[in-house]
């Protein structure tokens, strides 16, 4: 192998490092942070507060559950992810 054709094929190895390097830059994943406080929101049928309609509840693991519908009576509640 004379001096060319190694320096080409090391521009090359380098090259393809590159590219592979920033192609996968751009496919990574987004980072997100999990929250701070458990909030759990019950939503009632109306001003008695006696039925509930639907809940929705963001755990700290940062999963969301809910169910049924929304309305304007609500009661939320806090716990500390901590």
């Amino acid at each position: 192998m004379d001096k060319t054709w190694r320096v080409r094929l090391g521009a090359s190895a380098v090259l393809l490092a590159l590219v592979v390097g920033f192609g996968v830059g751009f496919y990574a994943d987004d980072a997100y942070a999990l929250p701070a406080n458990e909030v759990d929101t019950f939503y009632y049928s109306d001003a008695t507060y006696t039925t509930v309609v639907g809940e929705r509840d963001l755990l700290c693991s940062g999963h969301l559950y809910k169910w049924g519908t929304t309305s304007n009576y609500s009661i939320t509640t806090t716990l500390s992810c901590w």
